[in-house]
């Protein structure tokens, strides 16, 4: 009669056998899996590297890179690593609009069945250069379209200004309200700027974008967004 412990326990061995050989046998070793970076006043994008070896005794194909933003691009030179081969993952984030901390993953497929996925992290903090409150002025739908404030904080310790505030509407009727022209008035002694905005109707929903232009001390310029929606 067969012992049925006995072949299970044979069995797990032999599994874990298989596992164990499956991790010596490939293996993608990495120096690094976080890259952290504090981005400059004017940088415009992030280039990034993680170098790797393929430290196992088989090769390794990377048959897929994924990033977890349209804003990260990821690549690779090739994608199969014989034994004691290097490589290196490079790839750019692009900072935007974007401030405060970020936090972006760049995920590998491999056909290594003891590594078939590796997850690399990118974090980058972004100076706060310009703060916007709030980031949406929100009106109900049916509700009186009443006046909403935009306040709009520029970092002057950072030297930075704002240089314009200028709305684009789609499809809706939306007001800039001020005593300027330009629909914003500098709060004296503060640096604060205030829009004060408000939409022609409340009956359908409708959606407006907002756009300040911050001056670097650079002299470049950089666009911050706001949102003016009914729903």
């Amino acid at each position: 009669m067969i012992d049925l412990i006995s072949v299970t326990r044979v069995v797990g061995l032999g599994a874990l056998l298989v596992i164990a050989s499956g991790s010596a046998l490939a293996d993608l070793s990495f120096e690094e899996r976080v890259w952290k970076e504090t981005a400059g006043v004017s940088q415009e994008k992030v280039e990034f590297a993680f170098p790797f070896e393929n430290s196992g005794e088989t090769e390794v194909t990377i048959t897929e890179i994924k990033s977890s933003c349209g804003c990260t691009t990821a690549k690779l030179d090739k994608k199969t690593y014989a034994p004691g081969e290097s490589g290196e993952i490079t790839g750019t984030f692009n900072i935007g609009s974007r401030q405060g901390l970020q936090r972006k993953t760049v995920r590998l497929t491999t056909d290594s069945v003891a590594q078939p996925q590796i997850l690399l992290t990118l974090e980058v903090d972004i100076p706060k250069l310009v703060s916007i409150e709030p980031g949406m002025l929100l009106w109900r739908k049916g509700e009186v379209p009443d006046v909403k404030t935009l306040k709009i904080l520029p970092n002057e310790e950072m030297g930075v200004e704002i240089a314009g505030i200028d709305l684009e509407a789609e499809g809706v009727s939306i007001e800039m309200l001020d005593v300027e022209p330009t629909g914003a008035a500098e709060v004296e002694g503060t640096g604060v700027r205030e829009a004060l905005v408000t939409v022609a109707s409340t009956e359908a929903p409708n959606r407006g974008l907002i756009r300040i232009t911050a001056m670097l001390p650079d002299g470049q310029e950089k666009l911050y967004f706001a949102h003016a929606l009914v729903r």
